[in-house]
């Protein structure tokens, strides 16, 4: 029964190859209505360049990409550009039979015999990582309990670590499942997520061969005819690929070149099959389906298929390039989609220094507090404004340049890279200061992104809104009412009042401080959404953790960091815009002015207190 189920799921989940007609690609940018558009169309013209390669191994190699912003405008769908761009890679990449019988037959075994047999072996290999955890299961009820930990019980906290421990020698498709988890406190306790935050990649690099293949495959050239030089050595190596430094023949700059694991996509196929079929399982448990884990796991193998496909990163990275470019502090790498396949991707290399030593050296000088600003003046544009925004802002991958009046960067870059001390680090700054130089920000790894329907976009503002004005019982009331699931909720009543509570002390706080800690709210208000099986989509939690890792951020350069404060510029321009439809603009408009009219009180009351602080009420006598 058990290997027949993993048959069907498998035969349902995995998505193969595709075989695709040969033909040249080029990429066209073109003026339409609204801003500039890329298309890809397809020359067969004599002198063009040569025919898109075939491999009986990797047909998909041979798919550029293809007509991925060719889009029915008359489409009123719900979709997201960023989901039917997902749709239009699974349909490319769907294995059909082939004409021949011969085809037919292998095609057969390798669909009705291989696979199954792969998965069921891969479903045994996992079996063995985890039973044992179940089985020590119990312990998580025994041990002394963290107040700072959601209360947990010290043998829960070592319970958290030895799934942690199993995620990450389960392999790629789990240590992601681990990071995704990590970041849904409205499902998971606060101290399961905490560790799967541990998790990082263990994968082993491929053969600089396979990178080779591929180059070779795309561009029907050797790798010496592409590159003045490739590093075998990757720069780094992740879950789903790994990367190079590269330089192209006639260009000074260099490039990152990302290549995808071999045979990932099978990997991930069987792994989605198997979570599939537990997720299935525990569904039917009672209790059990508030969590909906079956709609959980399509949503993560939506993110895992969208990694899949380096295409759908090289058109993200020339959105966020359109949009930001009026913006001269922001940036994103440039992609260069004529070397651009489903499992390669060429963009530039992107020099500076990584944010995370930033944080460790901050000293919170008035730079710190610039760089702050252009860090979530950018988050809230693409939030507020582009309705696009990036998913995975950890400080990995965010690159900070330090740019001369001249344009001068890569000077202060290298001896800030060189600083091994806070002493030295806070010499440079101070340093870099004096002759005027700005901070710069580059947004890398664009491949995760998140783009709200018109309707979650829609619930998104009231509930920014209700924020903003500090109406907590409504804050509660349309989380369960625009929930997933709003009959699966314990108590709504309850939960409203304990939002309205919560809002009500940050309010307090607020207005005493003049610092609102949004990351603080979430936190809380997560924690409460669990308790209550108060179902959220998933994209909004996406916004939840992309606000908390923004704002731990900019705390750290900026420790009196109001998040409402700084999103003021571009509140502003969204009243001024008026893009968005007019109901919304409507709400977003009252949200500027709700702010506006919070900013003014907090600076009568700061100068008051002021005034009575140095004494500026009394007569000079």
């Amino acid at each position: 029964m058990l290997a027949a189920g993993l048959l069907r799921f498998s035969l349902r989940v995995s998505g193969g190859v595709a075989r695709c007609a040969s033909g040249n690609v080029r990429w066209n940018v073109v003026k339409v209505a609204g801003g500039w558009q890329g298309r890809w169309s397809q020359s067969g013209a004599a002198g063009a360049s040569r025919p898109a390669p075939r491999s009986p191994l990797y047909p998909v190699l041979a798919l550029s990409a293809v007509a991925f912003t060719q889009f029915d405008e008359t489409d009123d769908s719900e979709q997201t550009r960023e989901a039917r761009m997902l749709i239009k890679s699974r349909m490319e990449a769907q294995d059909n039979p082939p004409d021949s019988v011969v085809g037919k037959i292998f095609w057969a075994l390798r669909h009705y015999v291989y696979e199954p047999v792969r998965v069921f072996l891969r479903f045994v290999h996992l079996l063995t990582l985890f039973l044992p955890v179940l089985f020590l299961c119990p312990i998580v009820f025994f041990g002394s309990s963290h107040p700072d930990i959601d209360c947990d019980r010290t043998g829960a906290l070592l319970w958290y670590k030895l799934v942690r421990y199993a995620m990450q020698w389960a392999g790629p498709s789990f240590i992601k499942l681990g990071q995704w988890a990590g970041s849904r406190t409205d499902i998971f306790p606060m101290g399961l997520c905490r560790e799967f935050g541990e998790l990082h990649s263990n994968a082993k690099k491929h053969g600089f061969w396979h990178t080779q293949w591929v180059v070779e495959k795309v561009t029907g050239k050797s790798v010496d005819e592409v590159f003045d030089f490739i590093d075998h050595k990757p720069l780094g190596i992740g879950a789903m690929g790994q990367v190079y430094r590269a330089r192209l023949k006639g260009e000074s700059n260099e490039v990152a070149v990302k290549v995808l694991h071999p045979h990932i996509d099978s990997m991930v196929d069987r792994d989605l099959a198997i979570m599939m079929f537990f997720a299935k399982i525990i569904n039917v448990l009672p209790t059990m389906e508030w969590l909906s884990l079956p709609g959980e796991v399509e949503t993560f193998s939506t993110i895992m298929r969208s990694q899949l496909d380096l295409r759908i990163e090289s058109e993200n990275l020339r959105i966020f390039l359109h949009n930001f470019e009026n913006y001269p502090a922001v940036s994103f790498p440039r992609p260069y989609p004529e070397l651009t396949t489903r499992m390669l991707l060429v963009e530039e290399l992107v020099h500076g220094v990584p944010m995370s030593k930033i944080l460790e050296f901050c000293q919170h000088s008035s730079m710190d507090r610039r760089l702050a600003l252009v860090g979530l003046n950018a988050f809230f544009k693409m939030l507020l404004l582009d309705n696009f925004t990036h998913s995975d802002l950890h400080p990995g991958n965010i690159i900070v340049q330090y740019t001369s009046p001249k344009g001068d960067f890569e000077t202060a870059n290298e001896r800030l890279k060189k600083a091994k001390t806070k002493a030295e680090w806070s010499q440079v700054m101070r340093e870099l200061e004096d002759k005027g130089y700005e901070p710069h920000i580059c947004f890398i790894d664009a491949g995760l992104v998140t783009e709200l329907t018109t309707k979650n976009l829609r619930n998104f503002i009231d509930l920014f809104r209700a924020v903003a004005t500090f109406d907590g019982y409504r804050v509660g009331e349309l989380m369960v009412e625009r929930s997933r699931t709003p009959e699966t909720a314990i108590d709504p009543e309850v939960f409203a009042l304990r939002a309205q509570k919560l809002v009500d002390e940050l309010k307090t706080k607020t207005f005493a401080l003049g610092s609102l800690s949004l990351g603080e709210l979430l936190g809380s208000m997560m924690d409460m959404v669990r308790r209550h099986h108060v179902r959220m989509e998933s994209d909004f939690i996406t916004i939840v953790l992309s606000n908390l890792l923004i704002e731990g951020i900019g705390r750290q350069l900026d420790p009196s960091l109001d998040l409402f404060e700084y999103a003021q510029p571009v509140l502003r321009q969204v009243s001024t815009q008026g893009h968005l439809s007019k109901e919304d603009f409507v709400q977003m408009t009252k949200v500027w002015v709700v702010v506006e009219v919070r900013r003014f009180i907090q600076a009568s009351i700061q100068q008051i207190h002021n005034c009575v602080k140095y004494d500026r009420f009394s007569p000079n006598v």
